[in-house]
C-alpha cells in the first residue's frame, strides 16, 4: 500500500514539473522571438483590458528571464530528488547522456549551417572543445546557439557541486544541505562577478545558481526533511540577496519582476501538484523543451528563410515557423536525445551491476 502510495505521489510531481517545463520555454520562446508580437499588444489602439493583460504579462516574457528561473528552480528540484536514490557515479553518467549528446549535435549544427550557409569560418580547436565540454566560462569563451549555452553551463557547474555533495553524504544530511546551500550564496553574494565575458550574463553564477539551491530545498521540505521555517528563510534570504546583487552586476534587470513572477508561479504550481493529471499533449510538449531551448534562439531565422520560400501565404509566418521548429525539435528528440538517454542509463545499470558483483565476490572470499 506504502508502494503505491509513493509511487502515485511521484506521477503527480513529475506532471506538475511538466507543466512548469512548459511554462518555462514558453516564457522563453516568446521572450526571445516574439516579444515584439507580445509587446505590441501594450499599444494605445488595443482596448484597455487587452493592455491590461499584456502589460501582467509582460515581465513572464521579457529577456525569457522568468523561464529561465522556473527551469532553475525545476532542475534543483528534481536533482535532489534523483540525488536520494542515485549513487554518484551513476548520477553523473546519467546527466552526462541527458544534456551532452543533443547539446553537442546543435552546436554541430549551428556550425555546419553558418559555414555553408552563411560562409562562417569553423571555430579554432582551441574555442570548439571549450564549447562541446560546457567549460568555455573558465577559457573565456563565448556562446554557441544564440547565446542560451550560459545556462547549460551553470547546469553543468550545480550537478558537479550536487555530486560532490552525494559523495560526501552531505547529500543525506538535509539540515546540513540547506546550510551548505545558504552559505555558498553568501559567499557568491560577496564574490567578484563570475564569469567576466563582458556579455549581458556576466556574474550569472553569483545572480542565479541559489535558485537551483532554492528548488533543492523546497524539495526537502515537501519530503518532510526540514521544517517549513527554515525553507521559508531560506526563500526570503537567496530572493533578498538577489534582489541586492542584480543592480551591482546586471543593472538592467533591475526593474523587471520576472524573477519575483516565477518563483510565484513556480510555488502556486508546486502547491497544486497533486491536481495536476498526465495529458498526452502535455507530455509531448515537456518532452521537447530541451531540444526547443537549443533550437529556437539560432535555428529561427533559417526557418524564416524556408518558410518565406515554400510556405503558404494564409498562414502567419510564425505560425509555421513554430510547427517546423516542433518537428526539428520532435526528431532531434526521437533519434538524439532519447537514445542518448538509454545509452546513459544502461551504462549506469550495468556498472551497477558490475559493482554488486564485485562486492559479493569480495564477500565471499
Amino acid at each position: 500500500m506504502n508502494s503505491k502510495t509513493n509511487t502515485d505521489k511521484n506521477i503527480r510531481r513529475i506532471n506538475f514539473l511538466d507543466y512548469v517545463r512548459i511554462l518555462a520555454f514558453l516564457s522563453v520562446l516568446v521572450g526571445h522571438k516574439l516579444f515584439a508580437q507580445h509587446s505590441s499588444l501594450l499599444g494605445a489602439d488595443n482596448h484597455a483590458t487587452l493592455r491590461f493583460f499584456a502589460g501582467l504579462t509582460i515581465p513572464l516574457t521579457w529577456g525569457g528571464l522568468a523561464g529561465v528561473i522556473l527551469f532553475f528552480l525545476t532542475s534543483g528540484y528534481i536533482i535532489t530528488h534523483v540525488l536520494q536514490r542515485e549513487r554518484t557515479s551513476e548520477f553523473l553518467i546519467r546527466r552526462m547522456f541527458r544534456i551532452y549528446p543533443l547539446f553537442v549535435a546543435a552546436v554541430l549544427l549551428e556550425l555546419l549551417l553558418n559555414w555553408g550557409i552563411n560562409n562562417v569560418p569553423f571555430p579554432p580547436v582551441s574555442r570548439l572543445l571549450p564549447t562541446l565540454f560546457l567549460i568555455g566560462d573558465f577559457t573565456g569563451t563565448g556562446y554557441s546557439l544564440g547565446g542560451v549555452e550560459w545556462t547549460l553551463r551553470i547546469e553543468i557547474i550545480f550537478y558537479v557541486f550536487m555530486a560532490l555533495m552525494r559523495a560526501l553524504g552531505v547529500i543525506l544530511l538535509p539540515r546540513l544541505v540547506v546550510l551548505v546551500f545558504l552559505i555558498c550564496t553568501t559567499l557568491l553574494y560577496f564574490a567578484n562577478p563570475f564569469p567576466r565575458l563582458g556579455l549581458w550574463t556576466d556574474g550569472y553564477l553569483n545572480l542565479y545558481i541559489p535558485f537551483l539551491f532554492l528548488g533543492s530545498i523546497l524539495y526537502l521540505y515537501e519530503q518532510k526533511m526540514i521544517q517549513g521555517w527554515l525553507f521559508f528563510v531560506a526563500l526570503a534570504f537567496i530572493f533578498f540577496l538577489h534582489l541586492k546583487l542584480v543592480p551591482k552586476i546586471s543593472p538592467s534587470w533591475k526593474e523587471s519582476h520576472a524573477v519575483f513572477y516565477a518563483l510565484v508561479i513556480f510555488l502556486l504550481f508546486w502547491c497544486g501538484r497533486e491536481r495536476f493529471s498526465k495529458l498526452p499533449i502535455v507530455t509531448f510538449f515537456s518532452e521537447l523543451t530541451y531540444s526547443i531551448y537549443l533550437f529556437h534562439n539560432w535555428i529561427w531565422g533559417y526557418l524564416e528563410k524556408i518558410v518565406q520560400s515554400f510556405g503558404v501565404n494564409f498562414i502567419s509566418l510564425n505560425i509555421q515557423v513554430l510547427i517546423l521548429l516542433t518537428i526539428v525539435c520532435y526528431v532531434s528528440y526521437r533519434v538524439i536525445e532519447k537514445p542518448g538517454i538509454r545509452v546513459g542509463r544502461s551504462i549506469s545499470k550495468h556498472m551497477n551491476a558490475y559493482s554488486g558483483s564485485v562486492f559479493r565476490s569480495k564477500q565471499t572470499v
